[in-house]
């Protein structure tokens, strides 16, 4: 199996890892939008871990709270509550903000190199390129299989550099 293909599928792989990861955090999303979230969070502990996705540590820092919050009862139930918001707002501002922004820039990079290098084909780029600003889920799994299939295909610009002697 020559390079190219090699790291075409283990590109592929990680593509389809990466949206895996994504859909896993929307299970925690319910928890922790309900009213009563710290007692949630503390019965449905492994769920929320497992779904953790990129606010991974606000989310495992609201795990720690509400189990502090489940063993004090009733009292300072309001502080508790107070830094219970803080960190879902702070979970809010990374995935809404930083990770997007961060996403954005990451998938303009790749997307804008595979169509210099032409190593993948260029329609692929292209819809990668359009695919950021609007829907990018359909493109990702479409690029990952076609990645896993066919692997990059060596760019003409680096089959025609010389070689160094």
């Amino acid at each position: 199996m020559d390079t190219y293909r090699r790291a075409g599928i283990v590109t592929g792989i990680l593509f389809i890892i990466a949206t895996m990861a994504g859909c896993l955090s929307l299970f925690a999303q319910p928890i922790l939008d309900a009213p009563d979230y710290l007692t949630r969070i503390a019965t449905n502990e492994p769920k929320v871990l497992t779904g953790a996705g990129i606010g991974a540590v606000l989310i495992l820092m609201m795990a720690t709270l509400s189990r502090n919050f489940i063993r004090a009862g009733s009292t300072d139930s309001a502080q508790f509550q107070n830094l219970g918001a803080l960190l879902i707002q702070g979970r809010g501002w990374v995935i809404d903000v930083a990770a997007i922004l961060a996403w954005c820039i990451g998938a303009f990079l790749y997307y804008s190199l595979f169509f210099k290098t032409r190593l993948v084909p260029r329609w692929l780029s292209v819809w990668g390129l359009l695919g950021i600003s609007l829907t990018i889920a359909p493109q990702e799994m479409v690029i990952a299989i076609w990645l896993i299939v066919k692997g990059f295909r060596p760019s003409t610009n680096a089959l025609r550099q010389p070689s160094v002697t």
